[in-house]
């Protein structure tokens, strides 16, 4: 080593001795110095693990923000299973795959629906609800100043999505056209898509379309649900 590289070393190693002295009081030992070192890694780890912790809350709240006071409780765990049907409902739910939930009223199905957004926020899946209703009503609007494709971006690339009472809106030929390009685009990214209705299994077809249907059962399953009008029992 050139005697101007070795004047650089022992530059350094003063610089340093003269500011471990300055803040600890004594030149640290090698020991010390790899304890220290530890130490400070630990230490950002943590920071790094609770900013990404706070991140996470934060991302959680917006997402589940849209949730209405009725519902915001509402989680499997408080859902009333009280048939194997209901629970085999729960556990498809969970696994985050494709559904179509039909049933009478009363049987907690908007309950499920909201529990099967919020379990799925918990694991970090981004998630959104939306009426049929509110999602034909969107698009018909988009029509005037013709933002109907970022309308239906929004709801293809949420990472699980429920449309609840399907049965609500006007069956029009657009609604049909609209929900399977919706289903289909989500079907084709291999995106979850749970359709909820109170129409029987007679009514399934018309209300949602051959081709829809088709496309979210073939990726899940078809649900009926059966058992106690839970609404009509409270107020017994």
């Amino acid at each position: 080593m050139s005697g101007q590289g070795q004047g650089f070393i022992l530059n350094l190693e003063a610089r340093r001795r003269e500011r471990e002295i300055d803040q600890y009081g004594h030149e640290l030992s090698n020991a010390e110095r790899i304890a220290l070192e530890a130490a400070q890694n630990s230490q950002a780890e943590n920071e790094a693990a609770e900013k990404k912790a706070f991140e996470f809350r934060k991302w959680k709240t917006d997402q589940l923000s849209s949730i209405p006071p009725r519902f915001m409780a509402k989680g499997f765990d408080n859902y009333r299973a009280t048939s194997q049907i209901q629970r085999d409902a729960v556990a498809h739910l969970k696994t985050g795959k494709s559904a179509i939930i039909y049933g009478g009223n009363g049987l907690g199905k908007t309950h499920l629906a909201f529990a099967s957004i919020r379990y799925q926020v918990e694991h970090g899946v981004s998630s959104r609800y939306a009426l049929a209703f509110d999602f034909f009503s969107e698009i018909k609007r988009s029509f005037r100043d013709d933002s109907t494709g970022a309308v239906m971006k929004r709801y293809a690339q949420a990472g699980y999505l429920v449309i609840d009472e399907v049965d609500k809106a006007f069956g029009s030929q657009t609604e049909f056209v609209y929900l399977y390009a919706l289903v289909n685009e989500r079907y084709n990214m291999m995106l979850p898509t749970v359709l909820i209705t109170n129409a029987n299994e007679d009514d399934l077809v018309s209300v949602i379309g051959t081709s829809t249907l088709s496309r979210v059962a073939g990726d899940g399953a078809i649900i009926e649900l059966s058992g106690e009008d839970y609404r009509q029992k409270a107020l017994a």
